[in-house]
């Protein structure tokens, strides 16, 4: 029983631990967004919609960094999907939008 409670409190610490670092994301999103190709990564669990903004792959030294983190979460079953976008900033939003919409 207490490895049960271990492991959902580590579950919870997890679940906030992502949701603040798409945050910090989100906000690292829009100084990339400069650059017309963007790999948009969507992560979906456990009602946690975690969204991955990364510019130009081989072109960016930091990728390592969310690719490690993306490979650690489909070590543990999450779901991953990868869409690669050539789209305008301004269309971002609404197709961020539609796909959280589709997903949650």
């Amino acid at each position: 029983h207490v490895l049960l409670l271990v492991h959902d409190l580590l579950a919870v610490v997890a679940h906030h631990v992502l949701l603040a670092i798409a945050e910090h994301l989100l906000a690292l999103v829009h100084h990339l967004l400069a650059l017309p190709h963007v790999l948009l990564v969507l992560v979906h669990a456990h009602h946690a919609l975690l969204v991955v903004a990364l510019a130009e792959v081989l072109a960016q030294p930091l990728l390592i960094l969310p690719v490690l983190l993306v490979g650690l979460l489909l070590l543990h079953g999450v779901h991953v999907v990868l869409l690669v976008l050539d789209v305008g900033v301004d269309h971002l939003d609404a197709v961020v939008h539609h796909l959280v919409a589709g997903l949650v």
